[in-house]
Protein backbone atom coordinates (compact mmCIF):
# COMPACT_ATOMS: atom_id res chain seq x y z
CA UNK A 1 0.00 0.00 0.00
CA UNK A 2 2.38 2.77 1.03
CA UNK A 3 5.16 3.11 3.47
CA UNK A 4 4.05 5.88 5.25
CA UNK A 5 2.19 4.46 8.31
CA UNK A 6 -0.44 7.48 8.52
CA UNK A 7 -1.34 7.03 5.29
CA UNK A 8 -1.85 3.60 5.35
CA UNK A 9 -4.11 3.57 8.13
CA UNK A 10 -6.23 6.58 6.99
CA UNK A 11 -6.49 4.10 4.00
CA UNK A 12 -7.62 1.04 5.34
CA UNK A 13 -9.88 2.30 7.76
CA UNK A 14 -11.74 4.27 4.74
CA UNK A 15 -11.85 0.52 3.49
CA UNK A 16 -14.53 -0.05 6.54
CA UNK A 17 -16.90 1.81 5.36
CA UNK A 18 -16.39 2.64 1.85
CA UNK A 19 -15.86 5.97 -0.71
CA UNK A 20 -17.32 9.36 0.51
CA UNK A 21 -20.86 9.21 -0.80
CA UNK A 22 -21.18 13.09 -1.29
CA UNK A 23 -24.37 14.63 -1.95
CA UNK A 24 -26.40 11.42 -2.33
CA UNK A 25 -26.37 9.42 0.76
CA UNK A 26 -25.59 5.67 0.02
CA UNK A 27 -27.38 2.56 1.24
CA UNK A 28 -23.90 0.21 1.82
CA UNK A 29 -22.31 2.94 3.36
CA UNK A 30 -24.86 4.34 5.59
CA UNK A 31 -25.55 0.51 6.92
CA UNK A 32 -21.62 0.12 7.53
CA UNK A 33 -21.74 3.36 9.46
CA UNK A 34 -24.39 1.81 11.84
CA UNK A 35 -22.95 -1.47 11.99
CA UNK A 36 -19.38 0.10 13.15
CA UNK A 37 -21.12 2.45 15.76
CA UNK A 38 -23.57 -0.31 17.22
CA UNK A 39 -20.70 -2.47 17.47
CA UNK A 40 -18.32 0.03 18.85
CA UNK A 41 -21.65 1.22 21.52
CA UNK A 42 -23.33 -1.78 22.35
CA UNK A 43 -20.32 -4.45 21.66
CA UNK A 44 -20.24 -7.99 20.32
CA UNK A 45 -23.20 -8.68 18.47
CA UNK A 46 -24.77 -11.07 15.87
CA UNK A 47 -25.98 -11.32 12.74
CA UNK A 48 -29.76 -11.34 13.51
CA UNK A 49 -29.80 -9.43 16.73
CA UNK A 50 -27.78 -6.55 14.51
CA UNK A 51 -30.00 -7.02 11.40
CA UNK A 52 -33.04 -6.15 13.38
CA UNK A 53 -31.78 -3.32 15.13
CA UNK A 54 -30.15 -1.86 11.90
CA UNK A 55 -33.07 -2.38 9.79
CA UNK A 56 -35.21 -0.96 12.08
CA UNK A 57 -33.21 2.60 12.22
CA UNK A 58 -32.96 2.64 8.61
CA UNK A 59 -36.84 2.20 8.04
CA UNK A 60 -37.11 5.05 10.24
CA UNK A 61 -34.49 7.16 8.03
CA UNK A 62 -36.78 5.95 5.12
CA UNK A 63 -34.51 3.58 3.29
CA UNK A 64 -36.42 1.16 1.12
CA UNK A 65 -34.87 -1.78 -0.89
CA UNK A 66 -36.16 -4.11 -3.25
CA UNK A 67 -36.34 -7.52 -1.68
CA UNK A 68 -36.65 -5.99 1.29
CA UNK A 69 -35.14 -3.92 3.97
CA UNK A 70 -33.79 -6.98 6.49
CA UNK A 71 -32.21 -8.72 3.14
CA UNK A 72 -30.43 -5.56 1.86
CA UNK A 73 -29.44 -5.32 5.59
CA UNK A 74 -28.05 -8.45 6.57
CA UNK A 75 -26.04 -8.31 2.85
CA UNK A 76 -24.31 -5.40 4.09
CA UNK A 77 -23.39 -6.66 7.46
CA UNK A 78 -22.29 -9.54 5.88
CA UNK A 79 -20.05 -7.57 3.46
CA UNK A 80 -18.72 -5.77 6.55
CA UNK A 81 -17.86 -8.72 8.48
CA UNK A 82 -15.71 -9.93 5.35
CA UNK A 83 -14.10 -6.70 5.06
CA UNK A 84 -13.33 -6.87 9.01
CA UNK A 85 -12.11 -9.86 8.64
CA UNK A 86 -9.88 -9.46 6.06
CA UNK A 87 -8.01 -6.44 8.10
CA UNK A 88 -7.89 -8.75 10.93
CA UNK A 89 -10.00 -6.69 12.86
CA UNK A 90 -12.17 -9.79 14.41
CA UNK A 91 -11.57 -12.01 16.89
CA UNK A 92 -14.06 -14.56 15.11
CA UNK A 93 -13.26 -16.07 11.62
CA UNK A 94 -14.69 -15.08 8.51
CA UNK A 95 -17.67 -17.76 7.89
CA UNK A 96 -18.04 -17.69 12.12
CA UNK A 97 -21.96 -17.84 13.31
CA UNK A 98 -20.51 -16.28 16.22
CA UNK A 99 -21.39 -12.82 17.49
CA UNK A 100 -19.02 -9.80 15.72
CA UNK A 101 -16.84 -9.00 18.21
CA UNK A 102 -14.30 -6.19 17.55
CA UNK A 103 -10.67 -6.84 18.46
CA UNK A 104 -9.05 -3.87 20.09
CA UNK A 105 -7.39 -2.93 16.81
CA UNK A 106 -10.66 -3.31 15.45
CA UNK A 107 -11.93 -0.75 17.92
CA UNK A 108 -9.61 1.81 17.23
CA UNK A 109 -10.05 1.55 13.68
CA UNK A 110 -13.75 1.47 13.46
CA UNK A 111 -13.53 4.43 16.14
CA UNK A 112 -10.63 6.23 13.26
CA UNK A 113 -13.38 5.42 10.32
CA UNK A 114 -16.15 7.15 12.15
CA UNK A 115 -14.32 10.35 12.78
CA UNK A 116 -13.00 10.04 9.54
CA UNK A 117 -16.77 10.09 7.88
CA UNK A 118 -18.02 12.56 10.87
CA UNK A 119 -18.66 15.90 8.88
CA UNK A 120 -17.21 18.99 11.17
CA UNK A 121 -19.05 21.12 13.17
CA UNK A 122 -22.31 22.71 12.50
CA UNK A 123 -22.91 26.08 12.97
CA UNK A 124 -26.34 27.28 13.02
CA UNK A 125 -27.60 31.12 12.93
CA UNK A 126 -28.71 32.77 15.85
CA UNK A 127 -26.97 29.95 17.71
CA UNK A 128 -23.85 31.06 20.61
Amino acid sequence: MTEDRELRWRIGTAALIGPDDGTRPDFAVAVREASLLCLLVSGPAGYEELTRHLTRIHAEEGWTARGGLSDAVRREIHGLRHRLWALQLLYTGRASREPLTLTETGVQAALAALRIRAPGPRHHVGLA
